[in-house]
């Protein structure tokens, strides 16, 4: 990967396209919205209990926290900077309370490694480069020092295998002699 290319992923991450896949199944789209449901009452939860913050105010964040689930389904990118932006804002308001381990909901965390793992999947290494080390940002920001190497070790491999798999998908579409759809 050349320099250029590693910039040209940081711009993308930030502000590059990421126009919407068609053809999801509804049934991604209706776990989707459930599992951002739950993740909305446990964000709220969670910012009610840790945050001081008023309760629309941790209800709000706690929507803001799970937004990035249905958005993920065709829009990784804009996914991970929803995720992240939200992330800092919120771990902000639990740090400035009470310094806890975890600046959110355990179950948020679990959301944005799932966001990493897709743009992994579905987008060049250089971007999904920058997308791990704006979350190694979070983690360093968000955790105690003791746990910010653990977590950075429970994100890079899931996100490694989500960069192998798409290396394995390119390889296989260019494969010479392949026979294709379109004959």
């Amino acid at each position: 990967m050349t320099f250029r290319r590693f910039l040209s992923g940081g711009r993308t991450l930030l502000i590059g396209a990421d126009p919407p896949r068609f053809g999801t199944p509804v049934l991604l789209w209706v776990l989707a919205a459930l599992g951002a449901a739950c993740l909305a009452h446990g964000g709220a939860t969670y910012l009610d209990l840790k945050s001081g913050l008023p309760l629309p105010l941790c209800v709000a964040g706690g929507i803001a926290l799970a937004a990035p689930l249905p958005l993920v389904v065709t829009r990784p990118l804009l996914a991970w900077r929803c995720a992240f932006l939200t992330a800092v804002v919120t771990g902000l308001f639990v740090q400035a309370h009470g310094r806890t381990p975890f600046s959110w909901h355990p179950a948020i965390l679990a959301l944005q490694v799932l966001v990493l793992v897709v743009i992994a999947v579905r987008r060049p290494v250089a971007v999904s480069a920058w997308a791990f080390a704006s979350m190694a940002l979070l983690v360093t920001l968000s955790f105690y020092p003791a746990d910010r190497l653990p977590l950075m070790a429970l994100v890079a491999v899931p996100v490694g295998a989500g960069v192998l798999i798409r290396r394995k998908n390119a390889a296989r579409e260019n494969l010479p002699g392949r026979v294709t759809a379109d004959g």
